[in-house]
Order: structure tokens, then sequence, then C-alpha cells
């Protein structure tokens, strides 16, 4: 018999990953401009590695745009 996970189980870290990138780039797109900031940083200041952030977020446009 499978353990019980909670409401949507996995998802639920998916979206706090995604929440926690989020919160990241809005911080360094104000502090820097999009321009200037890369998404290697975005990925530090969000505590993940480089293809982590690309999991969720395929460009620096799709992640500005969200």
């Amino acid at each position: 018999m499978a353990t019980p996970r909670g409401p949507r189980g996995q998802y639920m870290a998916g979206r706090a990953r995604r929440t926690q990138i989020l919160e990241a780039a809005l911080l360094r797109f104000g502090q820097d401009g999009y321009r200037k900031t890369s998404l290697a940083r975005i990925a530090r200041d969000a505590e993940i590695t480089d293809a982590g952030l690309l999991h969720h977020f395929r460009d620096k446009q799709q992640l500005l745009l969200a």
C-alpha cells in the first residue's frame, strides 16, 4: 500500500520551488534590471542549480513574464 502524501503530493514541492524562483527573480530584476540579471544569478539567489531553474522556466523572458 502506498503512503499518503497529502493534497496533490509532489506537486506542492514544485509549486513552492517555482514561487521561490519567482521571488528571487523579482528582487534581482528590481535591483539590477532585466538586462543585467543572469539566470545563473537568479538560480544562486533561489539556492538551486541552473538546471533546476531551467526545469521550471525555459528562458529569462518566460521568467520575466511569469
